[in-house]
């Protein structure tokens, strides 16, 4: 298990999970389509595993996705970010009320404007705008007190 870690995963926690994730998925390997069940030590065998990794057996491509940023980095980086107090503190607040993979996915290249009353989005597409402000308004007025406005901003080429 270690030489796998280390050779095939490159000792990246982040990798290991997400793989295991997939195999999880996978119908195959979890004996729903027949009365195969992996073991952790056939999946383990580096035959095995390359070919897991590749694609094969039901299991989804996912380590070659855009790489995860480690947990404390996507906090870290909000804090060394050139914006704002107040802002710095909402974008804190919704990371770690919301999770981080949600922050990432629907916040961070969001602009926001902050003012007494309310918290102003600036996103790129209709269905970006819709989307938050139907997930997440009343999270946001939860959190904050504020009310949440999600306005569409074409990006600029």
């Amino acid at each position: 298990m270690k030489a796998a870690f280390t050779k095939k995963f490159g000792s990246s926690k982040d990798k290991w999970q997400r793989f295991c994730h997939a195999l999880k998925a996978s119908p195959f390997l979890m004996g729903k389509r027949t009365g195969f069940k992996a073991s952790l030590d056939w999946v383990l065998k580096f035959d095995t595993l390359q070919r897991l990794l590749e694609g094969d057996l039901g299991v989804e491509r996912l380590l070659d996705q855009k790489e995860v940023q480690p947990r404390e980095a996507v906090r870290e980086s909000l804090l060394e970010a050139a914006i704002p107090c107040e802002e710095k503190a909402f974008r804190l607040t919704l990371c770690k009320a919301l999770g981080e993979d949600v922050y990432q996915n629907w916040f961070a290249q969001a602009a926001v404007t902050l003012t007494a009353d309310t918290v102003t989005l600036s996103v790129t597409t209709p269905f970006f705008r819709d989307y938050v402000d139907t997930y997440f308004s009343l999270e946001v007025l939860k959190l904050t007190g504020k009310k949440l406005i999600v306005q569409i901003t074409p990006e600029k080429e």
